[in-house]
């Protein structure tokens, strides 16, 4: 009778203004939201898209409009806090809306009560520590939420942000109290070493961001990598639409990307020029869609060995991505730089370092110093400038993008590893044996401790410290690249 007495109160009385009032009351309505969104079900939260929409109207309303810093207590199972600590310096999208506090005491207050009820080895007390600002770029709000919500204490504090929030982790260390704190810092969308994760992500493909459509819906399956749900909506959709819908080209569009991914050329390319096709008899030459659908078929027809057409299609995209009144140096930037590896696997080096140099002063142009996709630029025109012979300019930038992944990722992370690897090959290759048996040891010393023993890289690495017995034997180690 509680529960029917309840929903009759929410089919009555809510409005798009009281959706954190209902969400941070104990009913039906928010105990089916969160269950729906940690256990990833689709359909149940694409019935409730309608009071997420509302939520994030809230927030957006009543943004915080000065840096914060705020506190939340977690209980973490051993393997998700073994999970975090292996991703320092790496940035993590939250799944589920983040409940946080100002006062850090109250937070540990309910350290407490789960510490008292916690007699399992197999869970650690965490507190997160986040700290933000609101004046970044394409972040997703968050707000204070003290008189918005059901119980409200204007001695607790709270701020609430929206879920698909990206935060980068900073520091995880374990205090005198055996109390783990996870560093977090709130981090934008338009940092461009999350731009591939967002590339099909829901605003992506929608302008009206007041609506989470089935399009927008399958961009976010996309993201989630639940790919067949994604084609499922996207054909619903086409099924739904009329002809003359100016979202079929982006379904299209989408339909194809997956089935890239699922290494579907054929198809892929079938979907892409069905997008294509219809984008020619219904929109200006220069509309950015075409830059995006070029760029895919570049991807597909790459995959398809088909060079030629390739980089006329990526050639295309740069075209209308110059051509833009809006900021797509990144996407520029982005698409040169897989012109350029085209041109480096057809062993055409010029060409290829050519490419990597037009890359790398776009994204010194527009992005900070130790960005990731620096750091993997130099480490292209390290690669090609080995494969020229030319040493002494490879080791140049292959520190250089060593430097910039120290800051990007743990000490310990496989690619630390690679990146030691590379420049122990050109120490090897200029006959600098110590020097070059240094950086193996330390790169095998890091795989031995994250990669099973039969992983390539750990047969790699070895097998490159016994050829420094036999130097004249040929030595190979792949650099990392973008593809």
């Amino acid at each position: 009778k509680y529960l029917l007495n309840i929903s009759h109160e929410f089919q009555k009385n809510y409005t798009s203004n009281s959706a954190i009032w209902w969400f941070t009351r104990d009913t039906f309505i928010s105990q089916i939201l969160n269950k729906a969104l940690r256990t990833q079900n689709i359909e149940l939260i694409f019935l409730l898209r309608f009071f997420i929409h509302d939520i994030e109207q809230q927030l957006k309303q009543d943004l915080c409009l000065t840096p914060i810093r705020v506190y939340r207590f977690e209980l973490l199972s051993n393997k998700e806090l073994e999970l975090l600590k292996n991703s320092i310096g790496q940035f993590i999208s939250i799944n589920n809306f983040l409940l946080t506090k100002l006062n850090r005491e109250l937070a540990l207050s309910s350290s407490k009560i789960s510490l008292n009820n916690n007699n399992n080895n197999d869970f650690q007390s965490v507190l997160f520590e986040i700290t933000g600002e609101s004046n970044l770029d394409k972040i997703k709000p968050f707000s204070y939420i003290t008189l918005q919500k059901f119980f409200h204490n204007n001695n607790e504090e709270e701020i609430l942000f929206m879920l698909g929030s990206i935060f980068q982790i900073k520091n995880i260390y374990q205090n005198e109290n055996n109390l783990w704190i996870i560093e977090m810092i709130l981090s934008s969308r338009t940092n461009s070493y999350l731009k591939s994760i967002f590339k099909n992500y829901i605003n992506d493909n929608n302008e009206n961001d007041d609506e989470i459509d089935l399009l927008s819906f399958g961009c976010i399956l996309q993201k989630m990598n639940k790919l067949d749900e994604a084609k499922k909506y996207y054909s619903r959709l086409l099924n739904e639409l009329s002809e003359e819908d100016e979202r079929i080209p982006y379904c299209l569009l989408n339909l194809g990307n997956i089935e890239f991914i699922q290494n579907n050329y054929h198809l892929s390319l079938e979907w892409l020029l069905k997008s294509l096709d219809i984008s020619l008899r219904t929109l200006k030459s220069n509309d950015i869609l075409f830059a995006r659908i070029y760029y895919s078929m570049g991807h597909v027809y790459n995959q398809k060995n088909d060079i030629k057409l390739a980089l006329e299609s990526y050639d295309k995209a740069i075209i209308i991505w110059k051509q833009s009144i809006d900021d797509y140096y990144l996407n520029i930037a982005e698409c040169m730089n897989n012109i350029g590896i085209i041109y480096k696997n057809e062993n055409n080096y010029l060409l290829a370092l050519e490419c990597f140099k037009k890359t790398l002063i776009i994204l010194e142009k527009y992005v900070s110093n130790d960005d990731f996709d620096i750091s993997k630029t130099h480490c292209n025109i390290a690669s090609t400038y080995r494969q020229l012979g030319q040493y002494d300019l490879a080791l140049e930038h292959y520190n250089l993008s060593f430097k910039i992944l120290q800051k990007c990722y743990s000490l310990n992370h496989p690619n630390i590893a690679k990146a030691l690897g590379n420049i122990g090959i050109v120490h090897a290759l200029k006959g600098e044996r110590q020097k070059a048996l240094l950086c193996y040891e330390k790169a095998a010393e890091i795989y031995r401790h994250t990669l099973p023993p039969t992983h390539i890289n750990n047969i790699k690495i070895e097998q490159l410290i016994r050829n420094l017995s036999s130097p004249h034997r040929k030595l190979s180690f792949g650099p990392i690249e973008t593809r």
